[in-house]
């Protein structure tokens, strides 16, 4: 697949060829490598961007998978464009340990589509007064 007038974010001429479903050249002038059945899109001058962060999102998992988990919520970033996320501490139990961290960012890895960083509680279980386990 090649890609053809699109823009790079200084307002540069930008083509890509996508080969096998992974970026083989970016560049200009690179019909010669696209062949002759090759699938051209026009990006018609559109900005084209390597990715996007999400900072604040809600995956749910533990606790709240009915509404998101891990899974879901990477499987929905990354068809966003998104490649990596900040989830918030919300779950239940509330992230307030490094074990609760370990746990959603192995799940992230075990699904393999976004790096996922994993916001914690300053306060134990979102209780407001106890710091103790931060330290």
């Amino acid at each position: 697949m090649l890609l053809v007038n699109a823009v790079n974010t200084e307002g540069r001429p930008l083509e890509i060829f996508v080969k096998d479903g992974r970026i083989a050249a970016v560049g200009q002038e690179l019909e010669a490598l696209a062949g002759e059945n090759e699938t051209v899109i026009d990006a018609g001058g559109l900005t084209v961007l390597p990715a996007f962060v999400d900072l604040h999102c809600h995956f749910r998992d533990p606790g709240y998978t009915q509404k998101e988990d891990v899974a879901t919520g990477s499987r929905a970033a990354a068809a966003g464009g998104y490649t990596a996320v900040n989830c918030m501490a919300n779950t239940d139990p509330v992230c307030s340990s490094l074990e609760g961290v370990r746990y959603a960012v192995e799940r992230a890895r075990a699904v393999g589509l976004v790096d996922l960083h994993q916001c914690v509680s300053v306060t134990e279980h979102f209780d407001g007064e106890t710091t103790e386990h931060l330290k």
